[in-house]
């Protein structure tokens, strides 16, 4: 199928996970950039032990798999739209069982995932599938509406300068991605909810091709507020995030020079 007809029919961006993304995304996600990725955020999220962890948008499952790693008497949830990346979660679950609930939902209007009330809730990559701000205000709510009193929220959400500069900056750590909008527009004049596509080149050729929508990082923050969040606040990925001797780690020092997301966290009152 044509990269414009996948627009024209699958507007909602789910049509690519339920097909053939998940296995070269599972490869991707063995890169040294893109476990960086994921072990940083990890760390921002903080000590999950004993709590109640619901992550939105968790695709194939590396975040809930990461963070049940890190902190193995955590209850952990993790909820998609698509199923073709639930299938797979619930595969490498069933291969190495860490003891996860996977659920298929639309973070749009999924309400209550299992009754709600819990202590944290995250997602690596959520927001940037909103194709307007009504649907980035309800991923918002479903955000707020499934947090206890006084829960807290960690997300990435797209990094500005990342989201103007990427087609012009290759990765180090054996990857390359770039990112330009689909109208042919100069990357450096992307627009506020404009859709744009992402080529991730790995090191042995595959290539992962994805679409999703730009929201500047102030828009994400003030969402959060309209719902009711407070403390909302940005935070950039920083190599003192992870232990000193970690530091040097090829994929965790590409990432932080030039990464594609920022930590956006806030915390429902009590």
């Amino acid at each position: 199928m044509k990269v414009q007809e996948i627009v024209k029919t699958h507007s909602n961006l789910k049509y690519q996970y339920d097909n053939d993304i998940a296995d070269v995304f599972e490869d991707y996600l063995q890169t040294d950039y893109r476990r960086a990725a994921k072990e940083l955020f990890v760390a921002a999220v903080g000590d999950g032990s004993g709590k109640q962890v619901l992550e939105l948008s968790c695709g194939t499952g590396p975040i809930a798999r990461a963070l049940k790693q890190a902190y193995p008497s955590a209850s952990i949830v993790g909820s998609d739209i698509s199923s073709g990346m639930i299938a797979k979660a619930e595969e490498i679950e069933a291969t190495e069982p860490l003891g996860i609930q996977y659920l298929v939902g639309d973070a749009m209007n999924q309400g209550c995932v299992n009754g709600g009330n819990y202590d944290v809730v995250v997602a690596h990559c959520l927001f940037c599938y909103a194709k307007d701000k009504t649907e980035l205000q309800s991923m918002a709510q479903t955000c707020y509406d499934n947090l206890r009193p006084g829960g807290h929220l960690v997300l990435a959400v797209n990094n500005d300068v990342w989201t103007r500069t990427s087609i012009k900056r290759p990765y180090r750590a054996g990857v390359s991605i770039f990112q330009a909008p689909i109208s042919g527009r100069d990357p450096m004049d992307t627009q506020e909810g404009e859709q744009c596509k992402c080529n991730v080149r790995l090191p042995d050729g595959q290539t992962e091709t994805s679409w999703h929508y730009h929201w500047e990082e102030q828009t994400c923050l003030r969402m959060l507020e309209s719902v009711g969040f407070s403390q909302v606040k940005l935070e950039p990925f920083t190599l003192e995030l992870v232990p000193p001797s970690q530091r040097f780690d090829p994929g965790y020092t590409s990432f932080v020079d030039f990464p594609f997301s920022t930590i956006l966290r806030a915390w429902k009152s009590e």
